[in-house]
């Protein structure tokens, strides 16, 4: 059962035209336009890539300049990334197909070695995001669209063991989300997904419908949140720094850079 939603915010204005004087906004260089996931890369940065080239940038909170870029590859590899996920120095970025690829953070303008393992989870979906998990050494995979059967309205979530490395099998939750979304549920279509260890919850973004999720570790829904069309055009990445700072990465738009916002966190 459901718990009761807390009140929709409406993020980065307290209205669709009035601005929220504690956000934050950067514009990104062009080898982010199309930015898609990202993960916590220190108290005061985040990790991010594009969804065209295996580099991976490590972005200020402060100034939103990058403070250092290496790739995976050489030449670097090409491939449609679509998330990652940071436990300190390990990182993982992951492919539409599932297809995970491991390494360690390098230093500015330096290519890094890396394994690669097929998680198998993209046997039964396009896969969409990538995130740490409730348990140590694992990963949590989230779909956007099954491969087979009708899932509409459902949040599929895989877990993969990063030790024994096994193709996954079944999913790790299965969220009707119905009740929380009613009518607007098809327009909910994960483009992001982060666990919060300290809050013990999930969030869950979505690009289409423009909707974040929170979610507890059982895969309750806890609360809903509208993001504002006007600073949240597509949303691909989500992630919280330090507890306290909320961050959204979005595509750029016609020729538009990409960008980041960085909000109060929890939301009100």
């Amino acid at each position: 059962m459901m718990r009761a939603l807390l009140p929709l915010a409406l993020l980065g204005a307290c209205t669709q035209s009035q601005p929220n004087d504690d956000a934050r906004y950067f514009e990104l260089p062009e080898a982010l336009e199309e930015i898609s996931g990202l993960a916590v890369a220190s108290p005061n940065s985040v990790f991010a890539h594009n969804d065209e080239y295996a580099t991976i940038h490590e972005i200020s909170l402060e100034d939103g300049r990058i403070i250092r870029s290496f790739a995976l590859g050489n030449p670097v590899i090409e491939d449609d990334i679509e998330g990652i996920a940071a436990d300190g120095n390990r990182l993982w970025i992951i492919n539409s197909e599932g297809v995970i690829r491991a390494f360690e953070a390098g230093r500015d303008r330096t290519r890094v070695v890396h394994a690669q393992y097929d998680t198998g989870a993209g046997d039964y979906c396009e896969v969409e995001g990538l995130s740490l998990s409730p348990e140590p050494d694992t990963l949590l995979i989230v779909c956007k669209n099954m491969r087979m059967g009708t899932r509409r309205g459902t949040l599929i979530i895989y877990e993969w063991d990063t030790r024994a490395r096994d193709r996954v099998a079944r999913p790790w939750r299965q969220i009707p989300l119905a009740e929380a979304l009613g009518a607007e549920r098809s327009e909910f279509a994960p483009s992001g997904i982060e666990w919060l260890p300290d809050y013990r919850q999930l969030l869950v973004i979505s690009a289409r419908g423009r909707s974040l999720m929170v979610l507890d570790e059982d895969g309750v829904v806890v609360a809903r949140h509208r993001l504002n069309p006007v600073n949240h055009p597509q949303s691909e990445g989500v992630t919280v720094v330090g507890s306290d700072r909320l961050v959204i990465a979005d595509e750029g738009q016609d020729g538009e850079p990409g960008t980041l916002a960085v909000y109060p966190f929890p939301l009100g």
